[in-house]
């Protein structure tokens, strides 16, 4: 299996669908929503902002195999 250009993704994708790609990574948006403890229409609104809130990275990052830094480059580069 080729390895992920990680940086390259992040360089190259709206925060939106960085979003939508963690979220598929994870399962489904309800999978998500479990796992966050949260509505699924919460995890909608992650995605339509483009933004998950900082609480929940380290978990999606553990879920999803998507690094933090790529989730939320803001927060951790």
């Amino acid at each position: 299996m080729p390895k992920i250009n990680w940086q390259a993704i992040a360089d190259s994708a709206s925060n939106a669908d960085i979003v939508t790609y963690v979220i598929s990574r994870v399962g489904n948006l309800t999978k998500v929503a479990e796992l966050c403890h949260v509505a699924p229409s919460t995890v909608h609104y992650w995605r339509l902002k483009g933004r998950v809130p900082a609480e929940h990275v380290v978990a999606l990052e553990s879920a999803s195999g998507v690094p933090r830094n790529v989730i939320r480059p803001d927060l951790f580069e």
